[in-house]
Protein backbone atom coordinates (compact mmCIF):
# COMPACT_ATOMS: atom_id res chain seq x y z
CA UNK A 1 0.00 0.00 0.00
CA UNK A 2 1.31 3.44 -0.91
CA UNK A 3 1.40 6.58 1.17
CA UNK A 4 -1.90 7.50 2.76
CA UNK A 5 -3.77 10.28 0.96
CA UNK A 6 -5.86 12.71 3.00
CA UNK A 7 -8.23 15.19 1.37
CA UNK A 8 -9.91 17.80 3.55
CA UNK A 9 -12.58 20.39 2.86
CA UNK A 10 -12.63 23.16 5.42
CA UNK A 11 -15.59 25.52 5.43
CA UNK A 12 -16.23 25.19 1.68
CA UNK A 13 -18.94 27.51 0.45
CA UNK A 14 -20.36 28.34 -2.96
CA UNK A 15 -23.03 30.78 -4.12
CA UNK A 16 -24.63 31.16 -7.52
CA UNK A 17 -25.89 34.72 -7.59
CA UNK A 18 -28.07 35.16 -4.53
CA UNK A 19 -28.52 31.41 -4.06
CA UNK A 20 -26.30 29.84 -1.41
CA UNK A 21 -25.67 26.25 -2.51
CA UNK A 22 -22.92 25.18 -0.10
CA UNK A 23 -22.51 26.78 3.30
CA UNK A 24 -19.37 25.75 5.19
CA UNK A 25 -18.91 22.11 4.15
CA UNK A 26 -16.54 20.14 6.39
CA UNK A 27 -15.29 16.81 5.05
CA UNK A 28 -12.22 14.65 5.64
CA UNK A 29 -11.44 11.69 3.36
CA UNK A 30 -8.56 9.22 3.52
CA UNK A 31 -7.25 6.31 1.48
CA UNK A 32 -9.51 3.34 2.11
CA UNK A 33 -12.67 5.43 2.30
CA UNK A 34 -15.59 4.54 0.09
CA UNK A 35 -17.76 7.48 1.03
CA UNK A 36 -21.38 7.88 0.04
CA UNK A 37 -22.63 11.45 -0.30
CA UNK A 38 -26.42 11.36 -0.31
CA UNK A 39 -28.86 14.16 -0.90
CA UNK A 40 -31.95 15.08 -2.88
CA UNK A 41 -31.81 16.67 -6.31
CA UNK A 42 -30.60 20.24 -6.04
CA UNK A 43 -28.81 19.75 -2.73
CA UNK A 44 -25.42 20.67 -4.20
CA UNK A 45 -23.82 17.24 -4.63
CA UNK A 46 -22.52 17.96 -8.13
CA UNK A 47 -21.26 21.39 -7.08
CA UNK A 48 -19.35 19.85 -4.18
CA UNK A 49 -17.73 17.26 -6.44
CA UNK A 50 -16.59 19.99 -8.80
CA UNK A 51 -15.09 21.86 -5.85
CA UNK A 52 -13.37 18.71 -4.57
CA UNK A 53 -11.91 18.09 -8.03
CA UNK A 54 -10.73 21.75 -8.20
CA UNK A 55 -12.60 22.24 -11.48
CA UNK A 56 -14.62 24.93 -9.70
CA UNK A 57 -13.32 27.50 -7.23
CA UNK A 58 -15.00 27.81 -3.85
CA UNK A 59 -16.41 31.13 -2.78
CA UNK A 60 -15.24 30.42 0.77
CA UNK A 61 -13.12 27.90 2.60
CA UNK A 62 -10.14 25.73 1.69
CA UNK A 63 -9.35 22.38 0.09
CA UNK A 64 -6.24 20.60 1.32
CA UNK A 65 -4.40 17.52 0.11
CA UNK A 66 -2.07 16.06 2.74
CA UNK A 67 -2.13 19.40 4.55
CA UNK A 68 -1.26 21.54 1.51
CA UNK A 69 -3.76 23.91 -0.05
CA UNK A 70 -4.80 22.64 -3.47
CA UNK A 71 -4.99 26.16 -4.90
CA UNK A 72 -1.20 26.46 -4.62
CA UNK A 73 -0.66 23.77 -7.26
CA UNK A 74 -4.01 22.86 -8.85
CA UNK A 75 -2.48 21.19 -11.91
CA UNK A 76 -0.51 18.72 -9.82
CA UNK A 77 -3.63 18.01 -7.77
CA UNK A 78 -5.75 17.32 -10.85
CA UNK A 79 -3.29 14.66 -12.00
CA UNK A 80 -4.33 12.67 -8.95
CA UNK A 81 -8.09 13.03 -9.48
CA UNK A 82 -10.47 10.94 -11.56
CA UNK A 83 -13.95 12.38 -12.10
CA UNK A 84 -17.06 10.67 -13.42
CA UNK A 85 -19.75 13.31 -13.85
CA UNK A 86 -23.04 13.76 -15.69
CA UNK A 87 -20.95 14.91 -18.65
CA UNK A 88 -18.96 11.94 -19.98
CA UNK A 89 -16.15 14.04 -21.55
CA UNK A 90 -16.08 11.54 -24.42
CA UNK A 91 -15.62 12.39 -28.09
CA UNK A 92 -18.51 10.91 -30.05
CA UNK A 93 -16.64 10.97 -33.40
CA UNK A 94 -13.86 8.74 -32.01
CA UNK A 95 -13.98 5.04 -31.20
CA UNK A 96 -13.99 3.79 -27.63
CA UNK A 97 -10.33 2.82 -27.91
CA UNK A 98 -9.35 6.12 -29.54
CA UNK A 99 -11.00 8.03 -26.68
CA UNK A 100 -8.97 6.21 -24.04
CA UNK A 101 -5.75 6.49 -26.03
CA UNK A 102 -6.32 10.24 -26.37
CA UNK A 103 -6.82 10.73 -22.64
CA UNK A 104 -3.97 8.40 -21.78
CA UNK A 105 -1.54 10.47 -23.85
CA UNK A 106 -2.59 13.57 -21.92
CA UNK A 107 -1.43 11.82 -18.75
CA UNK A 108 1.71 10.33 -20.36
CA UNK A 109 0.64 6.83 -19.36
CA UNK A 110 3.18 4.01 -19.55
CA UNK A 111 2.24 0.87 -21.53
CA UNK A 112 -0.78 2.84 -22.72
CA UNK A 113 -2.12 0.48 -25.38
CA UNK A 114 -2.01 -2.50 -23.04
CA UNK A 115 -3.64 -0.45 -20.28
CA UNK A 116 -6.43 0.73 -22.62
CA UNK A 117 -7.15 -2.76 -23.93
CA UNK A 118 -7.29 -4.10 -20.38
CA UNK A 119 -9.72 -1.38 -19.26
CA UNK A 120 -12.02 -1.92 -22.24
CA UNK A 121 -12.22 -5.58 -21.35
CA UNK A 122 -12.70 -4.75 -17.67
CA UNK A 123 -15.76 -2.58 -18.34
CA UNK A 124 -17.25 -5.03 -20.83
CA UNK A 125 -16.53 -3.11 -24.03
CA UNK A 126 -13.79 -5.22 -25.60
CA UNK A 127 -15.84 -6.24 -28.63
CA UNK A 128 -17.05 -2.63 -29.15
CA UNK A 129 -13.60 -1.06 -28.82
CA UNK A 130 -13.51 -0.10 -32.49
CA UNK A 131 -17.03 1.33 -32.61
CA UNK A 132 -17.69 5.06 -32.72
CA UNK A 133 -19.01 6.40 -29.43
CA UNK A 134 -21.99 8.10 -31.08
CA UNK A 135 -23.36 4.60 -31.76
CA UNK A 136 -23.22 3.67 -28.06
CA UNK A 137 -26.18 3.46 -25.70
CA UNK A 138 -26.15 5.66 -22.59
CA UNK A 139 -25.13 2.69 -20.48
CA UNK A 140 -22.18 1.89 -22.75
CA UNK A 141 -21.06 5.50 -22.61
CA UNK A 142 -21.23 5.39 -18.83
CA UNK A 143 -18.99 2.31 -18.80
CA UNK A 144 -16.50 3.99 -21.13
CA UNK A 145 -16.56 7.16 -19.01
CA UNK A 146 -15.73 5.02 -15.97
CA UNK A 147 -12.76 3.54 -17.83
CA UNK A 148 -11.64 7.07 -18.73
CA UNK A 149 -11.89 8.19 -15.10
CA UNK A 150 -9.72 5.36 -13.75
CA UNK A 151 -7.26 5.31 -16.67
CA UNK A 152 -4.54 7.42 -14.97
CA UNK A 153 -4.63 5.41 -11.70
CA UNK A 154 -6.08 8.33 -9.68
CA UNK A 155 -5.58 8.35 -5.92
CA UNK A 156 -8.87 10.28 -5.62
CA UNK A 157 -11.93 9.10 -7.55
CA UNK A 158 -15.10 11.21 -7.50
CA UNK A 159 -18.26 9.77 -9.03
CA UNK A 160 -21.51 11.64 -9.59
CA UNK A 161 -24.53 9.31 -9.89
CA UNK A 162 -22.35 6.49 -11.30
CA UNK A 163 -25.23 3.99 -11.37
CA UNK A 164 -27.09 6.16 -13.88
CA UNK A 165 -28.02 4.26 -17.09
CA UNK A 166 -26.21 1.10 -16.00
CA UNK A 167 -27.87 -2.30 -16.30
CA UNK A 168 -27.38 -5.07 -13.72
CA UNK A 169 -24.09 -6.20 -15.26
CA UNK A 170 -22.85 -2.61 -15.47
CA UNK A 171 -23.66 -1.99 -11.80
CA UNK A 172 -21.78 -5.16 -10.87
CA UNK A 173 -18.73 -4.09 -12.87
CA UNK A 174 -18.81 -0.65 -11.26
CA UNK A 175 -18.96 -2.03 -7.73
CA UNK A 176 -16.21 -4.58 -8.38
CA UNK A 177 -13.92 -1.82 -9.67
CA UNK A 178 -14.64 0.41 -6.68
CA UNK A 179 -13.93 -2.37 -4.19
CA UNK A 180 -10.70 -3.23 -6.04
CA UNK A 181 -9.53 0.38 -5.79
CA UNK A 182 -10.74 1.02 -2.25
CA UNK A 183 -7.56 0.00 -0.45
CA UNK A 184 -5.25 2.57 -2.03
CA UNK A 185 -7.64 5.35 -3.07
CA UNK A 186 -10.16 7.85 -1.82
CA UNK A 187 -13.53 7.04 -3.35
CA UNK A 188 -16.54 9.34 -3.09
CA UNK A 189 -19.90 8.56 -4.67
CA UNK A 190 -22.57 11.25 -4.84
CA UNK A 191 -25.97 9.69 -5.37
CA UNK A 192 -29.56 9.52 -4.21
CA UNK A 193 -29.72 5.77 -4.86
CA UNK A 194 -29.43 4.47 -1.31
CA UNK A 195 -30.23 0.83 -2.00
CA UNK A 196 -27.31 0.39 -4.40
CA UNK A 197 -24.79 2.69 -2.76
CA UNK A 198 -25.08 1.49 0.82
CA UNK A 199 -24.13 -2.07 -0.18
CA UNK A 200 -20.46 -1.22 -0.61
CA UNK A 201 -19.80 2.01 1.34
CA UNK A 202 -18.02 2.21 4.67
CA UNK A 203 -18.76 5.90 5.31
CA UNK A 204 -21.68 8.15 4.42
CA UNK A 205 -23.13 11.59 4.98
CA UNK A 206 -26.18 13.63 4.01
CA UNK A 207 -25.78 16.89 2.10
CA UNK A 208 -28.71 19.08 3.04
CA UNK A 209 -29.04 22.76 3.78
CA UNK A 210 -25.62 23.38 2.24
CA UNK A 211 -23.80 21.24 4.82
CA UNK A 212 -22.91 17.59 5.39
CA UNK A 213 -24.89 16.17 8.29
CA UNK A 214 -25.33 12.87 10.11
CA UNK A 215 -22.03 11.34 9.02
CA UNK A 216 -21.67 7.64 9.71
CA UNK A 217 -18.37 5.76 9.86
CA UNK A 218 -18.45 1.97 9.86
CA UNK A 219 -21.86 0.34 10.19
CA UNK A 220 -24.47 2.05 8.02
CA UNK A 221 -27.38 0.31 9.72
CA UNK A 222 -30.28 2.72 10.05
CA UNK A 223 -28.76 5.27 7.70
CA UNK A 224 -31.48 4.90 5.08
CA UNK A 225 -34.26 5.52 7.61
CA UNK A 226 -32.42 8.54 8.98
CA UNK A 227 -31.91 9.92 5.48
CA UNK A 228 -35.57 9.53 4.52
CA UNK A 229 -36.58 11.22 7.76
CA UNK A 230 -34.19 14.09 7.05
CA UNK A 231 -35.60 14.60 3.56
CA UNK A 232 -39.20 14.40 4.71
CA UNK A 233 -38.68 16.97 7.45
CA UNK A 234 -36.30 19.37 5.73
CA UNK A 235 -37.31 23.05 5.81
Amino acid sequence: MGLKVVLKAQGLGKDFGLKRVLDGVELSLSSGDLYGLFGPNGSGKTTLLFLLSSLMRPGRGKLLLNGREVRKDPEEFRRQVGLLSHQTFLYSHLTARENLLFYGRLYSQDNLEKRVDGLLERVGLKTESGDLVHTFSQGMRQRLALARAILPHPSILLLDEPYSNLDIQGCQILEEILLERKRDSILLIATHNLDKGLRIMNRAGILIGGQIRDEVDGSLDGFKENYLNRIENRP
